[in-house]
């Protein structure tokens, strides 16, 4: 028994290794994609929240302004900037600090559900694809790396249906 295990073993890895190249163009290709999609939502969900935790106390653009003259040295914005925040500080104070950030965490996690969904689709359909990509090398049928990602792209529907059935 142990030792089909490690025959099964050996082979695996003598297959992994024949592969090496496609293996890491794929996982390149994969991540990139990834990375590409990601960092976008990353910095519109950044945003939004930014956004809604400044929202209730000021305008978002006021304090971008007021940051913005104060990196330019002006010394009113540095005031002005000062009593926005004691405004911020005393609102937040006037609060329980468990409920302002229970009322808070609402309001942001409703705003990137839209954001969280799009990304989890997303992730959903590149691990569809990468595994569908090294189905098709391990099983021998494609070795050329560009046929077998535009045949994941064109089996995907099959595969989706393998996984919901």
């Amino acid at each position: 028994m142990l030792s089909l295990f490690t025959s099964l073993l050996r082979q695996a890895l003598r297959q992994v290794l024949a592969k090496k190249g496609e293996i890491l163009a794929g996982a390149v290709i994969f991540a990139g994609v990834i990375f590409l999609v990601q960092i976008p939502f990353e910095q519109i969900m950044d945003r939004r929240t930014r956004e809604i935790l400044i929202s209730p106390h000021g305008d978002m653009e006021d304090f971008q302004s007021l940051t913005e003259k104060l990196a330019e040295g002006d010394a009113a914005a540095f005031d002005e900037l000062l009593v926005v925040m004691e405004n911020f500080t005393n609102s937040v104070a006037s609060l329980e600090s468990q409920e302002f950030v229970r009322a808070q965490s609402k309001l942001i996690n409703r705003a990137l559900l839209p954001y969280r969904l799009i990304l989890a689709g997303l992730g959903i359909i590149l691990a569809v694809l990468s595994s569908t990509y090294a189905l098709l090398l391990f099983s021998g049928k494609e070795r050329d790396i560009v046929k077998a990602l535009r045949r994941s792209i064109r089996l995907f529907p099959e595969m989706v249906t393998l996984g919901v059935g």
